[in-house]
């Protein structure tokens, strides 16, 4: 976005002193990553615990999860993945591109053993917009 703009404003790359501003893919990647986190509401971090998880002030019991779906979210500037837990009558998504998210899908692995190759599985599914159940509670 940073570059298009630039591209389009060649002004854009002067300082009022006429020197020229340095642009890194640094400096373009961290400015990407802000405007995602600034328009994205559900940034909220993630929190695991040996009892479940939380997702802002909302918790959820590892044995309370009745249903794990997957999907893909489209969206500029990339593709984002989001894991849909549903408890209690409550459907609660969390993107991969929110804090915590990592270790939210180390500790559903361990609790859900079958899970394990779900991104493997949702890259390989024919569907690009369709969510893909990893979990359902007998």
């Amino acid at each position: 976005m940073l570059a298009l703009y630039t591209w389009c404003n060649p002004d854009a790359m002067e300082t009022p002193d006429g020197a020229e501003k340095e642009f890194s893919v640094t400096t373009v990647l961290q400015f990407d990553q802000h405007r995602r986190r600034a328009a994205d509401p559900d940034a909220t971090p993630v929190s695991v615990t040996a009892f479940g998880f939380c997702v802002g002030p909302t918790f959820v019991a590892w044995q309370a999860v009745s249903t794990i779906h997957a999907g893909r979210v489209h969206g500029m500037p990339c593709d984002d993945v989001v894991l849909e837990f549903a408890a209690h009558g409550k459907n609660l998504p969390v993107r991969a591109s929110q804090p915590g998210f990592a270790a939210l899908e180390a500790a559903m692995v361990d609790a859900f053993p079958d899970t394990a190759g779900w991104r493997e599985a949702l890259q390989a599914s024919l569907r690009p917009r369709g969510r893909m159940l990893l979990y359902c509670r007998p």
